[in-house]
């Protein structure tokens, strides 16, 4: 117990709570999941010191990949290096090759999947909203009913395996809660309809003594590589466009064509 109140309370509340209303609830929320963030560390390293292995009953069909990939995942929430995306859809396809092939894996991995896309999309869903917000929406709560189809089991309870799993779900969470923050903050007035459009920068080459031009360069093609390429090319021009803006930034966004299929149109 933790002062009269039971680590499984502590879980059914968890549970219980929406987890989109939680990361967006402002600094008590964030101070909590980055409490609870700070004991699953420690379990973590008690664990990794003694050798014994986690408390969460599925933990253990992680494989090594599956542990290089939560290595991966706080070694970018710490920022010691990038967090390659393209390792969120590898595992993706790792849990679903499994998942046909009759091979266990941990459900819990798969909720830490939802938080990597949301933690991605959480700052765009603060500064621009829209799509991106959604995304963040339905992001929170697929993982969330994820870890409730879990903590409920009919072979047993599991509701602390979330307190226990060594899936940075915590971590994770308070980042997407962070990230949240950090975009209301860089919110152009108009978003939130406290003032008129800003002025656009005007389009022109940076000075000799400019301190920061930005060239962002995007490559892409003409044949919708990966599906929905124009709709997703465009929702990347007009969130950079209004980040640009809101910071007055003088930059510019060139647009390259990538690899184009032999025969296909420019």
């Amino acid at each position: 117990p933790m002062d009269g109140i039971s680590k499984a309370d502590v879980a059914e509340w968890i549970l219980n709570m929406n987890w989109f209303d939680l990361v967006s609830s402002g600094e008590v929320a964030r101070q909590m999941l980055s409490d609870l963030a700070e004991l699953a560390d420690l379990r973590r390293q008690a664990r990794a010191s003694s050798g014994s292995g986690s408390g969460a009953a599925c933990d253990a069909v992680s494989s090594a990949e599956d542990l290089a990939y939560i290595d991966a995942v706080l070694r970018g929430l710490g920022g010691i290096e990038t967090f390659p995306l393209e390792s969120n859809e590898f595992k993706w396809a790792d849990f679903f090759a499994r998942h046909l092939r009759e091979r266990p894996f941990c459900n819990l991995g798969a909720v830490a999947l939802f938080l990597v896309a949301g933690d991605v999309t959480a700052y765009a869903a603060a500064a621009v909203a829209g799509e991106h917000r959604k995304r963040l929406h339905r992001a929170a709560l697929l993982a969330q009913g994820i870890v409730r189809d879990h903590a409920r089991d009919p072979e047993g309870d599991r509701r602390l395996d979330i307190l226990v799993t060594q899936w940075p779900l915590w971590r994770l969470l308070a980042s997407i809660s962070a990230e949240l923050e950090a975009g209301s903050i860089a919110l152009p007035d108009v978003m939130v309809g406290r003032g008129p459009p800003p002025s656009p920068l005007p389009l022109t080459l940076p000075d000799d003594d400019a301190e920061v031009y930005l060239s962002i360069i995007v490559q892409c093609r003409n044949d919708n590589y990966g599906g929905s390429m124009l709709l997703r090319l465009n929702r990347m021009l007009a969130t950079a466009t209004h980040m640009l803006t809101a910071a007055r930034l003088p930059a510019e966004i060139i647009i390259v064509e990538w690899n184009p299929p032999v025969g296909s149109p420019p």
